[in-house]
């Protein structure tokens, strides 16, 4: 005899987890493409590939900075905006993040 199987649960929490996944970084390169079409908008110039390795050290670095923070934002929101519920207003969180009550 099977045993009682709520897959429909399993699929949901499936698809659930594999959004959480992919959202975040979809949010990422959206921010990323947007940045270099500013970038192109505002200076009139291609954006700088500080992946290339005649790019100058002070170019590679703030670029990197800038899409590090703008991406780290991005995700930041894409991760908020699918917290699935509320935070409690009663919890405090410790020192590692964990959900406690207070």
């Amino acid at each position: 005899m099977m045993k009682n199987c709520n897959c429909s649960e399993k699929v949901k929490d499936a698809a659930q987890a594999g959004i959480a996944f992919a959202v975040p970084f979809v949010a990422a390169r959206i921010a990323a493409n947007t940045l270099q079409g500013s970038y192109k908008v505002v200076t009139g110039k291609k954006p700088p590939q500080f992946t290339a390795a005649n790019a100058p050290w002070k170019t590679a670095i703030v670029w990197s900075l800038i899409f590090g923070a703008v991406g780290g934002v991005a995700r930041l929101v894409a991760n908020r905006a699918l917290e699935l519920s509320p935070v409690d207003e009663d919890a405090s969180v410790t020192d590692h993040g964990d959900m406690i009550d207070g």
